[in-house]
């Protein structure tokens, strides 16, 4: 669910900054299967745009513990720990999370992220509900 997260954190309007997390765990966060719904393809497509756009291997295969990871910063899992909360079924999203998104970003930019995870969300289970194949864009282990 953490790949989800970071998907949905890339290209955001005060999120990102100068923030790698743009490049690497927006798509990278939507690459764990665990996070995709088990779609194969959303883990393969966007590992390999993360890749693409210069993301770190080592911050796309750390994303699924990016809670104790030194290579997120507060704001990133701030941000990654919200996207998580939303995406997964079993949860809310409780005033805590919400309370730490916003130390960090602004009214727009957390807008702004709720669309980009909802979009993810509903792209995810959309190709897992039609089984849809990873098509090899990716070689990445563990993606």
């Amino acid at each position: 669910m953490a790949r989800v997260a970071a998907l949905a954190v890339h290209d955001i309007p005060g999120t990102c900054g100068s923030s790698s997390l743009c490049s690497e765990g927006s798509t990278g966060r939507s690459s764990s299967r665990r996070g995709c719904g088990g779609c194969g393809f959303c883990v393969d497509l966007n590992a390999a745009a993360a890749l693409e756009r210069g993301a770190a291997r080592e911050r796309l295969q750390a994303l699924d513990a990016f809670e104790s990871s030194p290579l997120f910063s507060e704001r990133e899992c701030a941000a990654l720990g919200y996207a998580e909360a939303m995406t997964d079924s079993a949860r809310r999203v409780d005033e805590a999370a919400f309370e730490r998104l916003r130390e960090h970003f602004d009214e727009q930019a957390i807008l702004e992220l709720t669309a980009r995870v909802a979009f993810q969300n509903l792209s995810s289970k959309f190709n897992a509900a039609l089984s849809v194949p990873s098509q090899g864009f990716c070689q990445m282990r563990g993606a």
